[in-house]
């Protein structure tokens, strides 16, 4: 395992359609916001290149209110708890590995005991922060990671794989009914995806996962990056272009998929085989991306400094 080509595969990952989908943004912005509103838009840009939205969105709004539906970028906010969390992660491990590889297990998971402690006991007085802060976050991805040591330490019979998918897929399932925008989360609320997911993850032979394994869902799991990155943007435009036609939202939906298509196929597969040295787009892809990054953080900033004047 190389640190450093896991971060170079996480860049290639995300930075290529985020930029794309920054620039489309912005693009829409400045054509259709007016100054106040492209002001913030401005704002959530800089923070999103720096992946720092979610510590900047924890200060300003709750996710599900009026407010929010004007913030095209808003749903970046799991990606700065992503990134935050995949800087801090890879060294922790490398650390318990080297020097307390007995601990490694244990640790993980009475760091995610915290974390989830940490999510509950900030909900009810500080809400913003068991939503937007990684540090009530992490015990979500730390649930993944634990279903490693699972799949490595304990081999769980054909039967139980299948039973244990279908409760896997019954628990996402009853979260989807019971979470709402008025629901306390994440918190112990959380643990009904992220434990029905792990036990999708654990369970490779269940009923759950081949099921999951048909063509279209597969094909939606490809796209799901792009997206994800897509959809809000476009919901956001529409609802302030056309505030009271549901049948442009759904438009808007349908126009979301074909673009995460085009994503995925034209921008996202190309960085993503670009995996060999021999494939000279390695060598200038911490290059590129510093350049993006860059660049898209001094426009950010410019405008920023513009409309704060």
């Amino acid at each position: 395992f190389s640190i450093r080509e896991f971060y170079r595969r996480r860049i290639r990952r995300l930075y290529p359609a985020l930029f794309t989908v920054l620039a489309f943004t912005m693009a829409l912005g400045l054509a259709l916001f007016p100054p106040t509103l492209l002001k913030e838009l401005v704002k959530s840009q800089f923070f999103t290149t720096l992946f720092l939205s979610n510590l900047a969105f924890a200060r300003e709004t709750g996710y599900f209110d009026i407010q929010a539906e004007l913030k095209p970028l808003l749903h970046t906010w799991s990606l700065g708890v992503e990134e935050q969390f995949y800087l801090l992660f890879p060294p922790i491990l490398y650390v318990l590995h080297r020097w307390a590889k007995r601990l490694l297990w244990p640790a993980l998971f009475a760091l995610a005991i915290w974390s989830l402690w940490f999510s509950q006991t900030r909900l009810a007085a500080h809400p913003e922060v068991s939503f937007y802060f990684p540090t009530s976050r992490a015990f979500e991805l730390l649930i993944g990671a634990l279903c490693v040591a699972i799949d490595r330490h304990v081999s769980l019979p054909t039967l139980a794989q299948r039973i244990l998918s279908v409760v896997g897929l019954a628990a996402i399932a009853l979260g989807l009914v019971l979470i709402n925008a008025d629901s306390p989360f994440p918190g112990l609320l959380a643990l009904l995806p992220c434990l029905g997911t792990a036990a999708l993850l654990v369970s490779p032979q269940g009923w759950g996962n081949r099921a999951l394994s048909w063509s279209p869902l597969v094909r939606v799991g490809d796209i799901s990056y792009s997206l994800y990155l897509w959809h809000w943007p476009l919901l956001v435009f529409t609802r302030f272009v056309f505030p009271d036609s549901p049948w442009m939202i759904v438009a808007a939906l349908i126009l979301s998929a074909g673009l995460a298509w085009l994503s995925w196929r034209y921008i996202e597969t190309p960085f993503l085989r670009a995996h060999t040295e021999k494939q000279p787009g390695k060598r200038r892809l911490p290059i590129w991306t510093l350049g993006g990054l860059a660049m898209t953080a001094s426009i950010g900033l410019c405008l920023c400094i513009y409309y704060a004047g």
